[in-house]
This record gives structure tokens, sequence and C-alpha cells, in this order.
């Protein structure tokens, strides 16, 4: 039976804008596995066509011995083997994985478009033991992938980090009461960097904040901004965006 692939395509804005970081975790497949929730790397292919634990891997590959994990985890599991490769192309990235008995497969291909990031899967269940292995069939399986796990990672985590800079968390929301968290970071030690946007593209800037002191440079309706009158200007202008934290990394 075959399903209509699910695909999405996810946008960067600037400063979170698409760049090697998020690149290099979509070509890692420890990182393809681990965001998927369902797949764990086992074993790598070596060059005599065999599969070896990592410590006796001598060069990197492109094919790999995998375990599937799907369930409850908080009940039961059900735990699979299968292949998986991985093919690179100059803006594209895919991965096939499929269980040794071909009952399941799927791939999900990223695609890389200046800024945004082009998404699909597309699964095949080709045993009737498949839908008790998943415990969903396809069309609900490619929606879980999507939805239930590649999005929402790359909207909360796959956040590339300005240099010297650690992603901290991100916020969704009122901008009028997002901004409390600056008000919260003055109060700590060590060095910050605050981004911050509406969702209308209307209102942006950065907060830097170091050890209670802040310094803030934004813009308002095409109108550049500093410091208070940047955050008055916040408060004056509710809007809903997204709030970025990042810690300075401090080098021993």
């Amino acid at each position: 039976m075959s399903y209509v692939t699910r695909s999405k395509l996810i946008h960067w804005k600037s400063p979170r804008k698409l760049d090697h970081y998020v690149a290099s975790l979509i070509s890692d497949p420890a990182s393809f596995a681990g965001i998927s929730g369902h797949i764990q790397v086992l074993m790598v292919e070596n060059n005599a066509g065999n599969f070896v634990t990592l410590d006796k891997a001598t060069s990197s590959s492109n094919k790999f011995r995998i375990l599937f994990t799907f369930g409850n985890p908080f009940s039961s599991l059900s735990t699979f083997t299968g292949k998986m490769e991985r093919k690179i192309l100059n803006n594209k990235v895919t991965y096939i994985a499929s269980a040794d008995d071909k009952s399941i497969s799927f791939m999900t291909e990223f695609a890389f478009q200046n800024y945004e990031l082009s998404l699909s899967i597309s699964a095949s269940f080709n045993s009737p033991q498949a839908i008790r292995y998943v415990g969903m069939n396809e069309g609900d399986l490619e929606r879980h992938l999507l939805e239930g796990h590649f999005i929402p990672y790359f909207k909360l985590f796959a956040i590339p980090s300005p240099c010297g800079y650690l992603h901290l968390e991100s916020k969704e929301g009122n901008l009028c009461d997002l901004i409390s968290t600056i008000g919260e970071l003055r109060r700590k030690e060590g060095k910050y960097l605050v981004y911050l946007e509406s969702n209308d593209g209307k209102i942006s800037g950065r907060v830097q904040v170091e050890n209670g002191n802040l310094n803030a440079t934004g813009n308002l309706c095409g109108k550049e901004l500093n410091n208070k009158s940047f955050l008055d200007a916040i408060i004056n202008n509710c809007r809903c965006g997204s709030l970025d934290v990042y810690i300075k990394l401090e080098v021993i």
C-alpha cells in the first residue's frame, strides 16, 4: 500500500539561520538516529564489507547496523534489528532504514535551500507484522516522525550559536512577557546573549547581559533603537514572537 510522503519546509529566520552546524547534525548518522527517537546505531560497515563496532572501525561509513525501538517507554517496547544507509549529495542528505525481515522501511530526506531545510519522510510496510511492531500504520508513522520528533527538535534544539556561545533555551509567546527573561539573566553571573524577534518581523534585536549590565540594540518597524528605548518599545508594542538565550563559553 502506498502513502503520500509527509514533507515540511523549515525556515530559519535571522539570526537563527541554517549553517554548517545544522548541516553537520543532519549528516551525522548518530545525530539523525537520536533525533528520530526510534533508531540506535550499533555497528558500521568496514572497508571489507563487514559490520564492526565503532572501536574497531578504521574509517567512516555510509552503512550501519541499527536497532529499531517502538512502543511506550514507560510500559512495553518492541525492538528489532535492521540496516541503515546514508547518501550525501551537494545539497541533500538521505537516510534509508529498513528492518532485517524487510517488514518495514522508511526514507528520510533533507534538502538545503539557503535559509530553509526541506524535510520529507516516506514509510513502507511490507508485512502484516509491521503494524504490530510499530503500533501505527505507514501514514501515522510518517506523521509521527515528522511532527513528533524532527520538527520539534529543529525548532527547539538545532539552533546555531554565535561564535563562543552555547544555546541555552528557546521561548515563544508574547514578547512583553518573554523579556522578563532578561531581568532573570541580570541576576546571574556570566555573559549572556539574547536574540528576539516578533513573528511579523516588525521587532528584532539582541541584548547582551554581563554580570547585571546590559546592552540592547534593536529595530522597530525600521527604526533603530538602543538599550531602554528598545526594551520600552517592546513593552509598548506587544507582539508574539520568539526569544533565544545563549551563554558565553568560558575556556579555562
